[in-house]
Order: C-alpha cells, then structure tokens, then sequence
C-alpha cells in the first residue's frame, strides 16, 4: 500500500495545482537467488529447474554452472558464497561479464547440499543458509563406458 499525502495551497493558482504531479514508484524488493546457468528438464514435474542431478562417474562429475544474486530493499548487491560441507566441490570462477559464478560438481554418487551464505568466504561449518539447494550424484546413463560420441561425416 502506498500512500500519498498532498498539501494545498492557500494559492488556487493553476500553476500550482496538487493534482498536476508525477509520482514515479520503483519496486525493489530484497531477495536471495541461486540458478543454474543451464537448466535440467524433471521428468516427474514435466518443467524445467536447476540443474539438480549431476552424471557421476568414480570421484568426478559433469560440472554445472551456477550463479548467485543477493539484493536488499534498495536493490544493492550484497556479498555471498556458495559453499558445501558434504561432498560437492565448488569453485568461484566470477568474471566481469559473470559475476557471482560457480562451477560445481559432485565427487560421489548420492545427495549433497549447495549453500548460500552472506559474505566473501565459507563459515567454518554450516549454519544458517541464506538458500540451500540440494543437488545429486547419479549413474550416468550410458553406464560407467565413456559418454556417447557423435561423429559427423564431411562430404
């Protein structure tokens, strides 16, 4: 709700009318995102989301990307991290035209926690996420072999 106060003048002169007036409103709302750069199609809800299942062979993933956005009321970035406890290795490769960027891939089968925390550095343990994203390690489906290679035939 927005309310508007106007105070008349003692003056009715035209140019000084209070209902001659522009009131420009800017919505900025606070808020917390984290989302992947590439995003992964669910089967079970028929949408697409966050890149959440991660192909794991032995110790190493494929990587996804993902970025951060951490706003306050008036729309100024503020500072955070993108941290794991439990198994998935994260690395910040933030550059001008990406900022707040991560690469992130899991180094075993089975679920992991992605977590965003205010500031520049991981705290020591987890505690209170500004956002948690669960991700998972799963058999690729090609099995433990190599991916798939298409091969194109010049003519």
């Amino acid at each position: 709700m927005v309310t508007v106060a106007v105070d008349l003048p003692a003056d009715p002169n035209p140019k000084n009318d209070p209902f001659n007036f522009t009131l420009t409103v800017t919505a900025v709302q606070d808020g917390t995102t984290l989302t992947s750069a590439v995003q992964q199609y669910n089967r079970t809800t028929k949408s697409f989301g966050n890149y959440t299942q991660f192909p794991t062979v032995g110790s190493t993933s494929l990587p996804a990307y993902y970025d951060l956005l951490n706003v306050d009321r008036t729309g100024a970035t503020v500072q955070a991290v993108l941290c794991s406890f439990d198994g998935a290795v994260i690395s910040n490769i933030s550059t001008v035209s990406f900022p707040n960027r991560y690469r992130v891939s899991v180094s075993s089968l089975g679920t992991h926690t992605l977590q965003m925390y205010p500031g520049s550095a991981c705290p020591a343990s987890a505690g209170t996420a500004l956002l948690s994203q669960p991700v998972v390690g799963v058999a690729p489906p090609w099995g433990c072999r190599s991916p798939p290679v298409s091969h194109t035939r010049w003519r």
